[in-house]
């Protein structure tokens, strides 16, 4: 199932490109400046942590050094995978991944994609 903050043709495609999750949560950040690093575009913390971040299977994935072009949008997208780390705790052992994406501004066209994972 596919939550979307705001409608968007994204989400049943990403939904699609990402099989096996119990819920894709997907929420359009906005615009991307043109000639950010990587790191920047995907608010990462450092441009230490961009190399270590995977890239899911289907998606594309850009040089680490590569700048922003004009025409970008950020989105995220948290993954469920509808499991529990602990049984005791179900709201706090979260299961899942968070996904950042680089996308084409006009078609939703996924241009850059990292994801980790994310337990809670």
């Amino acid at each position: 199932m596919v939550k979307q903050a705001v409608p968007d043709p994204l989400g049943p495609r990403l939904a699609a490109l990402l099989p096996g999750f119990k819920e894709v949560r997907v929420r359009v950040v906005g615009p991307v400046a043109p000639g950010l690093t990587l790191a920047r575009a995907h608010a990462f913390a450092s441009a230490l942590d961009i190399a270590g971040y995977e890239t899911p299977k289907g998606l594309p994935r850009r040089a680490d050094s590569e700048k922003t072009p004009e025409g970008l949008v950020r989105a995220e997208a948290e993954c469920d995978t509808g499991e529990f780390r602990d049984a005791r705790n179900e709201y706090y052992s979260y299961r899942g991944w968070f996904l950042s994406l680089l996308l084409t501004e006009w078609n939703r066209e996924p241009w850059d994609a990292r994801w980790e994972r994310a337990d809670y």
